[in-house]
């Protein structure tokens, strides 16, 4: 019998994680939701361009007039606004996979209850369900050109654009700066 709630309560894990519609970027590209306002970093911009059709991705260190300027394995990259077709930035990292673990401890630990985890489990798992759900399918990106150039460069390392005179050969990417 308990054999069988371990192997329900992996099933309901694994289904747990795997419900996130969240946009993702990679590991520590982007910060969490509560950490976004004392971030200094730029969000994660996913870039597709008209001509090529190449795409690139990386760190959003600025938008100026008439270019875009994004940070890829520490080298910026340089292009012009005109020639994009379509962008998505990354704001933040939602926190579902940390809800869904919580979840399934909470479902697990429902087992100390005795013969009130009749009661316990369902609320637990319906409870956790539904704030896994919730924070998965939270919008944590914007795209262009559905949202304007001027919605997208508030999340730039720089909003109001590169400064003059820096040499964008100096910054130094997220991650070197977090291994510190």
């Amino acid at each position: 019998m308990l054999k069988n709630r371990f192997i329900i309560l992996g099933f309901v894990f694994i289904l747990l994680n795997g419900c996130g519609k969240s946009i993702t970027a990679p590991h520590d590209a982007v910060p969490k939701r509560k950490s976004l306002p004392t971030d200094a970093f730029g969000g994660w911009i996913s870039v597709t361009m008209k001509s090529s059709q190449k795409s690139f991705q990386g760190e959003l260190i600025a938008i100026n007039a008439d270019s875009i300027y994004v940070m890829n394995n520490g080298k910026v990259q340089l292009e012009q606004i005109s020639d994009v077709n379509s962008a998505r930035i990354v704001l933040f990292k939602t926190s579902s996979e940390e809800y869904a673990l919580w979840t399934f401890l909470g479902s697990l630990g429902t087992i100390s209850n005795g013969a009130f985890l009749v009661f316990t489990f369902p609320l637990t798992l319906i409870t956790g369900i539904a704030t896994t759900s919730s924070e998965s399918n939270r919008i944590n990106y914007l795209d262009y050109p559905q949202n304007n150039w001027e919605e997208l460069m508030k999340y730039a390392r720089f909003p109001q654009g590169l400064p003059q005179g820096l040499n964008v050969g100096d910054l130094k990417p997220r991650s070197i700066i977090k291994q510190k």
